[in-house]
């Protein structure tokens, strides 16, 4: 009788310590729902090949971004000469800050660990090409910025759409019926 005893003891014993197991546990799960959830992780950095779209991203990664931009635009005219290719306010121009992450892009691939020894002569050509595009298009700014912002943000005035829409009734009107 006394094993008997000392059995059901032992049972009663693994028991308790099943139930205080599943008590500590309850209450940290209660505590982990009451309490605040934590901030989300930041975005991880850029990777260093992946394209950049300004049309999509935004916070820290755009941060990064510009400043990255911003080295590279600085170490680039003072590298190549290129004050008279590109202006300070170069910043400031959607189509030259386009063509500069291209080309800061494109020579992050061909400058790249582990990139061939043929890589660098094609980026090389590409800086020609962007440099003769960067000179078109900052070309209003040689004696300070001009601001063109507004030039891009009314395509087609209220007057010029009211003609199309009236070129177009005649163009239809003009055609005759269509067929079915």
């Amino acid at each position: 009788m006394q094993d008997e005893i000392g059995r059901l003891l032992a049972v009663v014993e693994r028991q308790q310590q099943q139930i205080d197991q599943l008590i500590q546990l309850v209450e940290r799960n209660e505590r982990a729902r009451s309490a605040p959830p934590p901030p989300p992780p930041p975005p991880p950095p850029p990777s260093a090949d992946a394209p950049i779209d300004w049309m999509r991203i935004s916070g820290r990664e755009r941060l990064l971004a510009w400043q990255q931009l911003a080295t590279f635009v600085e170490a680039l005219v003072l590298r190549f000469d290129m004050h008279l290719d590109v202006t300070p306010c170069w910043w400031r121009h959607g189509e030259a800050v386009e063509e500069l992450t291209g080309l800061w892009l494109s020579r992050k691939a061909a400058y790249r660990k582990g990139a061939g020894i043929h890589t660098a002569q094609p980026w090389l050509n590409s800086l020609e090409g962007s440099r003769e595009r960067l000179r078109d298009r900052l070309a209003t700014c040689r004696e300070g910025h001009i601001d063109t912002s507004m030039r891009g943000r009314v395509w087609m005035d209220d007057a010029t759409r009211a003609a199309f829409i009236e070129a177009v009734r005649q163009d239809v009107l003009a055609s005759g019926p269509g067929e079915t």
